[in-house]
């Protein structure tokens, strides 16, 4: 997703809940669109990439997603946040 604009590079990543639902989350850029044109250009790029559109796109403050102290996502601990914003 580093191609959409909006989307801070290398902080979005798609997961799938226990119930089945896709969920985008993203880290807001600098200089992000509109948030409904923002959703739909990540929905976009998922669906051209992945060829499959997500139940839901989430677009987060900075520094929400959880990363490691390299810059990586921390995919493990990615599920207890996407459960976290959602409550």
């Amino acid at each position: 997703m580093s191609d959409v604009a909006g989307v801070r590079a290398g902080r979005a990543a798609i997961t799938t809940l226990p119930t089945g639902e896709s969920i985008v989350l993203a880290e807001r850029g600098r200089r992000s669109s509109e948030p409904d044109d923002l959703v739909r250009d990540i929905e976009r790029a998922v669906v051209s990439v992945a060829g499959l559109r997500p139940d839901r796109v989430v677009v987060v403050p900075k520094k929400t997603l959880p990363m490691t102290s390299s810059g990586k996502l921390r995919r493990t601990r990615l599920l207890a946040t996407v459960t976290r914003l959602l409550q």
